[in-house]
């Protein structure tokens, strides 16, 4: 794999992968006109057309991650691939909002399939400063697309609120470049071939951990994704347009983080998981003191710009701590601890703005809630961050991989030589 042209194959593979894996938060710009459409709905079920995929990850994600054992990451998502491709085609002919719903599950479940595996590529392909820096690429190309679907999205749902699932057929372009461009490298070797004693509890504890902090960030971070179009739409801010505008500014954000999480992270170690809160926590300041819209503007590129920093960090103190072997099931976890965030934010947060803050509009009691939780997390984590740099763990020169496993066996070395 040292050919120079099919390295540049798997990179804009890896790239365009990740920019289609994120067309579900483009539906957010037409929950508007969608929740005018379908009226005797609550605010909740219409949120489920954008969230409910991600509940369906959750088991599908981590039964993927045991799949690369049998099958090979290529043939795993290129079945990923055409299973939602086939499914986001339902709604564009749909006008029962249960059956949308179903579809969007079923989507979901090709979604979760792709998850791991695909999250998980670049580490056959990449080792060393080149995968911290492909891990931040991979990072801000997701920012990137979910820019490029909510802009998108926003126009096509001032044509009909139908129209704004056209962009979920993006799959159908990551189906192609890896059929073409990808090579299978096989499958991956059996758990058991690395297993050590004292390894999995060790594991499990890491995995609840980064899980959980993953479910928390992301339950209050996608909060602005899904509420910014009701919020300004309420407000009088503007229509699907502006809010797939606002949408598509905070993937700028998040989009140009991405691509300086190599140098932020050698820049400043383990506090850079600082950078994942400072943006969101100030955009969502400035979002609930204002009801100007260049203000809006800002706020939206300082809420975008915590993901990319947040994914790419917990996925590279990973690697240094967990074997290569258990990379799927590692990411999948977290995966799908993010899409568990994702689903719950609007019925926990909903909630919580309806029972705590019932006198405030509801979008801006669940700004004012995922603000105080983000506050919470950053200040828990940069504890951490420093409680680590004084025992000298995860620093960005430390040594990769296997320190819980030990050595890859035989057959997983064959296999990357």
């Amino acid at each position: 794999m040292k050919n120079s042209n099919s390295m540049w194959r798997v990179k804009a593979t890896l790239f365009i992968m990740a920019g289609t894996a994120t067309t579900h938060l483009g539906l957010s710009s037409g929950l508007a006109e969608m929740a005018k459409h379908f009226s005797d709905a609550s605010p909740t079920q219409i949120q489920l057309v954008s969230s409910i995929p991600t509940l369906v990850m959750l088991p599908v994600a981590l039964l993927a991650s045991s799949l690369v054992q049998y099958f090979s990451k290529k043939k795993i998502a290129l079945f990923a691939y055409a299973w939602s491709t086939l499914f986001s085609l339902g709604p564009l002919f749909l006008d029962n909002l249960t059956a949308i719903i179903i579809c969007r599950a079923l989507v979901g479940l090709g979604t979760g399939l792709a998850m791991p595996t695909t999250g998980t590529i670049l580490y056959d392909f990449f080792e060393g400063q080149e995968r911290s820096r492909m891990m931040g690429f991979q990072s801000a190309f997701s920012s990137f697309g979910t820019m490029v679907w909510a802009f998108i999205g926003g126009l096509l749902a001032n044509i009909h609120w139908r129209a704004t699932f056209l962009i979920t057929l993006a799959t159908a372009i990551s189906f192609v470049v890896v059929l073409f461009w990808l090579p299978d490298k096989g499958k991956s070797p059996k758990f058991s071939s690395v297993k050590k004693e004292g390894s999995y509890g060790r594991m499990l504890g890491t995995f609840l951990f980064f899980g959980g902090c993953m479910a928390l960030f992301s339950m209050f971070y996608i909060a602005y994704t899904m509420n910014i179009a009701m919020y300004m739409d309420a407000s009088g801010m503007g229509n699907a347009t502006v809010s797939g505008l606002m949408t598509s500014i905070k993937n700028l954000g998040g989009f140009l983080m991405g691509l300086t999480f190599g140098w932020l992270c050698l820049k400043f170690k383990n506090f850079t998981i600082g950078f994942a809160y400072l943006g969101p926590l100030i955009g969502f300041a400035m979002l609930l003191t204002t009801h100007s819209v260049p203000v809006v503007v800002i706020s939206s590129f300082l809420v975008g710009s915590g993901l990319p920093i947040m994914m790419s960090r917990m996925n590279w103190e990973l690697s240094t701590i967990i074997p290569l072997a258990f990379m799927p099931m590692a990411n999948a976890i977290v995966q799908s601890c993010n899409s568990l965030g994702n689903f719950l934010s609007p019925i926990v947060l909903n909630w919580g703005a309806s029972k705590f803050l019932p006198d405030t509009q509801l979008q801006r009691g669940v700004f004012t809630l995922s603000l105080g939780g983000l506050a919470c997390l950053a200040i828990g984590l940069l504890i951490r961050a420093a409680i680590n740099t004084k025992k000298g763990r995860f620093m960005p020169d430390a040594k990769s991989p296997d320190s819980i496993g030990g050595e890859q066996p035989a057959e997983a070395k064959a296999e990357e030589a």
